[in-house]
C-alpha cells in the first residue's frame, strides 16, 4: 500500500513539472514573437523613412498579433505625436526620430491576471 502512494505521487509530481514547463515554453516563444515584431516593425518604419501607409499597416499588424503599438514622432520644432492606433496616423509624416513602444500581454502560469510588458526602441 505505501508503495502505491509513493508512485502517484511521483507520477503527479512529474505531470506537474512537465506542465510548468511547457507553460514557461509557450510564454518564451509569445515573448520571441513579441519581438520578432518588434524589431520587424522598427526596420521598417526606418526604411520607409516614416512613410504614412506602412506606418498604417504597422499598427494593424501588430494589433491583429494582439499587442499594442505606441510611435511618438518626434518633428523638428514641433510638440511630438503620439500614434496609438491606425486611423491617429497623419497624412504626412516628416521626424527625425521615432519611439517605438511594443506593449503586449503575458500570461503566467497560475496567476489570473496578466502582466503588461513594453518593447521600446528608437528610430533614426
Amino acid at each position: 500500500m505505501n508503495q502505491i502512494i509513493k508512485t502517484f505521487l511521483g507520477v503527479f509530481l512529474i505531470l506537474l513539472m512537465c506542465s510548468c514547463c511547457i507553460g514557461m515554453f509557450a510564454q518564451f516563444l509569445h515573448v520571441m514573437e513579441a519581438q520578432n515584431l518588434h524589431a520587424k516593425i522598427v526596420k521598417e518604419l526606418e526604411e520607409s523613412d516614416y512613410y504614412p501607409d506602412v506606418l498604417r499597416e504597422c499598427c494593424m499588424r501588430a494589433q491583429t498579433a494582439g499587442c499594442r503599438l505606441e510611435v511618438t514622432l518626434y518633428q523638428p520644432g514641433k510638440t511630438p505625436i503620439v500614434i496609438q492606433d491606425a486611423a491617429m496616423v497623419p497624412a504626412q509624416i516628416q521626424c527625425e526620430t521615432a519611439k517605438v513602444e511594443l506593449k503586449y500581454a503575458l500570461h503566467i502560469f497560475g496567476l489570473q491576471e496578466a502582466q503588461t510588458h513594453i518593447l521600446s526602441a528608437y528610430t533614426y
